[in-house]
This record gives C-alpha cells, sequence and structure tokens, in this order.
C-alpha cells in the first residue's frame, strides 16, 4: 500500500463528515422553509386585512419533531446507508 491510499478509517471519517454535513442541510433548510412559510401566512394576512376580506383560515403546518443526535430525518439510524 502507498502512501497516498485511503484507509478504511480516513473514508469512515469522511462518511461521517459528509453525513453531518448533509443532516445540518436538511436542517437548514427544514428552518428556511418554517420561516418562509410563516412569512406567506403574515403577509397573506396583512394583504386580507388591508383589503378588508376576511382572514383566511390558519394552514395546520405540523410543529417539526426534533431527532436525536445520531439519527436521520426519516428516522434510520446515523450509520451505513
Amino acid at each position: 500500500m502507498t502512501e497516498s491510499d485511503p484507509t478504511a478509517q480516513w473514508l469512515a471519517a469522511v462518511q461521517e463528515m459528509q453525513r453531518q454535513t448533509a443532516e445540518a442541510h436538511m436542517h437548514f433548510q427544514r428552518v428556511l422553509a418554517d420561516s418562509h412559510q410563516a412569512f406567506l401566512q403574515m403577509a397573506e394576512n396583512t394583504f386580507a386585512t388591508f383589503s378588508g376580506q376576511p382572514q383566511p383560515l390558519p394552514q395546520q403546518v405540523p410543529a417539526p419533531v426534533p431527532h436525536a443526535p445520531g439519527t436521520r430525518a426519516a428516522g434510520r439510524p446515523a450509520t451505513g446507508p
């Protein structure tokens, strides 16, 4: 084996780093989508109030469920494909 060959430990470290990066990205996307949804709802209510229309019924948006560290959003274990 030469110095440039990756070891299993190195590959596992890179895979774990990528997994954590993907989880952080998914969390960011969810937070961004939730805040944008709240903004759109506020804008809709504001325009309805300014135009004298009845305010639309609030949409039932499920609350985000926090995930324990080491699990994926779908509830699968963090290890393995």
